[in-house]
């Protein structure tokens, strides 16, 4: 039994050390290639610190200073789609990012054949950039502290309520529906992204799923479509314009 034991915790301490070496490693190759990235980058290497951005972005490091970075790289390329990719995915991190924004619409500027994004109302924008502000985990986290406040003052003030205490609780009340609708917004931002660029040339927008399908009109690349669904290869999406079609799914990338 006492053998047995000390196996069990012999092991335990063996699984621990190996996961921590093991995220040492992971993050000290990390910190290597984004030195080795940003390094190429500085040097106007743009391609090789595009290729080492890539195998970071692989890795499933996402961060928008990284893609910035990779959208300056490939601006002095010349690539305008996969400049507002990177533009793209920035702003769905942090989507009041004003150098983001400021890039963006330059690239529309220089070229006025790309399809924009349309622009959102203020209130709109305030909202996306409120929501912004924390991750899905920080809002639902808030959430869960305001409803443990409101449930201490519930308790404590139970079942007398003077008009301070419902001024209160009506507040945190409303602060909680307030972070809980945040939270989900900002998770859909994240997760449930509908915005497609448009990155292959000579894309057509089809009416039906098909290649034999009639051409409703050719969508320049670095244009910014919305998803709606998908069928076998195929993503059908909505225009700036409010125009609904299909393309191939490889014609795109989704943010």
């Amino acid at each position: 039994m006492i053998f047995r034991n000390i196996y069990r915790f012999t092991f335990r301490i063996f699984i621990i050390v190996l996961v921590f070496v093991s995220a040492q490693v992971l993050v000290f190759g990390a910190i290597h290639s984004m030195t080795a990235a940003d390094n190429a980058l500085k040097a106007g290497n743009y391609a090789e610190a595009i290729a080492q951005y890539s195998k970071i972005e692989s890795s499933g490091y996402s961060s928008t200073p990284m893609y910035l970075n990779m959208a300056i790289a490939n601006k002095n390329l010349g690539n305008h789609a996969e400049t507002i990719v990177y533009l793209q995915k920035a702003l769905k991190i942090s989507p009041g990012n004003t150098v983001a924004n400021t890039m963006y619409h330059q690239i529309l500027n220089e070229n006025p054949e790309i399809e924009a994004k349309p622009n959102s109302l203020l209130v709109s924008n305030l909202w996306q950039n409120l929501a912004g502000t924390f991750l899905p985990k920080t809002w639902m986290w808030l959430s869960i502290f305001l409803l443990i406040v409101g449930g201490i003052l519930i308790i404590i003030n139970y079942p007398i309520f003077n008009p301070r205490s419902k001024y209160l609780m009506s507040c945190i009340a409303l602060l909680f529906v307030l972070t809980t609708t945040l939270g989900l917004y900002r998770n859909q931002q994240l997760f449930n992204n509908k915005i497609i660029v448009i990155t292959a040339p000579q894309t057509l927008l089809k009416v039906g799923p098909d290649t034999d399908s009639p051409d409703l009109e050719e969508l320049t690349p670095g244009s910014v479509v919305y998803f709606n669904r998908k069928i076998q290869g195929w993503w059908r999406v909505k225009t700036s314009f409010g125009d609904e079609g299909w393309i191939m799914a490889t014609q795109g990338i989704r943010i």
